[in-house]
C-alpha cells in the first residue's frame, strides 16, 4: 500500500528473475493488524463448526452408550 498498489494490481516480491507474483488484495487481513494484545488472538474465540460436530458426535455416542448400558432384556 505504502507504495501505491491498489486492488488487483500485480505485485512482485523478490528478484525479478525469481520473483513471487501475486495479485494485490489489500481487504485479506493476516499479520499484524489480525492481532490483539499479546498471547491473545480473537480468531479463537469464535466457535469452530469441527469441534462442534466432534462434541456432537461424542454426545451421540454417550447417549447411545447409556442407552446399551441400561438395556436389561430379561
Amino acid at each position: 500500500m505504502k507504495a501505491g498498489a491498489r486492488s488487483g494490481n500485480g505485485v512482485a516480491i523478490g528478484p525479478e528473475d525469481n520473483a513471487v507474483v501475486f495479485d494485490w488484495e489489500p481487504t485479506v487481513t493476516a499479520g499484524a493488524e489480525m492481532l490483539g494484545r499479546r498471547g491473545e488472538d480473537h480468531r479463537f474465540e469464535a466457535p469452530r463448526p469441527a469441534a462442534q460436530r466432534r462434541r456432537d458426535r461424542q454426545a451421540e455416542r454417550d447417549e447411545a452408550e447409556r442407552e446399551y448400558d441400561g438395556f436389561e432384556p430379561f
